[in-house]
C-alpha cells in the first residue's frame, strides 16, 4: 500500500471514530434517569452546582463518566501519533523511505503510541483508586506525560535534524528550486 493511501485511511479512521463520540449518548447523573424522556435529568459531561460553591460546577465521577470514552479516546489518540509519524516519513526521499529512515519513524511511532496507551491505562486506574499512586511527586498518569510522552517527542525533532540534509531537502531539490525560481524571475522580469 502506497503512503497516501495510508495517510487517507488513516484519516477515515479518525473520522469514524470522531462520528461514533458524537453518537454516544451522555450518561445522566441520576442513575435510571431516562435521558431521552425530557426527565431533566442532568448529564455528568455539563456539570452540575457544588453545593457549598454554587458559582463552581462538578461533574460526578470521573470513571463513570468516561467509561465508554476510554477505547474510542484510545484509538483516536493511537491513530493520530500513527499518522504523525506517517507524515513524517511521507515527507522524506524516495531513495532514503527504503534505507535507513523508515525503522526509527516506525520504531519511534509505535513507542510514543505504547506511551500514550500507558498514560490512558494509568489515567483509567487512576480515576478508580481510592489512594492514587505518584511518581517522582506526580499522580501516575502526569508523571507518564512529563517524564515519557513529552520527552518522547524529541526523538522525532532529532530524526528530522540529523537526516533533514539527506532525506527530506537533499541538494537535487534545492538545485531544482533554484532552477523554478530563476525560470519565475526571468518569466516576471521579461514581461514588464
Amino acid at each position: 500500500m502506497k503512503a497516501p493511501w495510508i495517510i487517507f485511511s488513516l484519516l477515515v479512521a479518525l473520522c469514524v471514530v470522531t462520528g461514533y463520540i458524537l453518537l454516544l449518548e451522555e450518561v445522566p447523573t441520576l442513575p435510571g434517569a431516562d435521558a431521552t424522556a425530557g426527565s431533566g435529568a442532568i448529564y455528568l459531561g455539563h456539570g452540575f452546582t457544588h453545593d457549598e460553591f454554587p458559582s463552581m460546577d462538578q461533574g460526578g465521577s470521573g470513571a463513570e463518566r468516561h467509561e465508554r470514552l476510554f477505547w474510542p479516546a484510545l484509538a483516536f489518540g493511537v491513530l493520530t501519533l500513527i499518522l504523525m509519524a506517517a507524515l513524517m516519513d511521507f515527507g522524506a526521499s524516495r531513495s532514503e523511505k527504503l534505507s535507513s529512515l523508515v525503522l526509527p519513524i516506525a520504531i519511534g511511532g509505535v513507542l510514543w503510541a505504547l506511551i500514550f496507551s500507558m498514560i490512558m491505562f494509568s489515567y483509567r486506574n487512576y480515576m478508580s483508586e481510592d489512594s492514587p499512586g505518584f511518581f517522582l511527586a506526580l499522580p501516575t498518569p502526569t508523571a507518564w506525560f512529563v517524564y515519557g510522552f513529552w520527552p518522547f517527542q524529541l526523538i522525532f525533532v532529532a530524526i528530522y535534524v540529523v537526516a533533514f540534509k539527506r532525506s527530506f531537502i537533499t541538494d537535487e531539490d534545492i538545485e531544482r528550486f533554484q532552477a523554478i525560481l530563476s525560470a519565475k524571475n526571468t518569466k516576471t522580469g521579461s514581461a514588464q
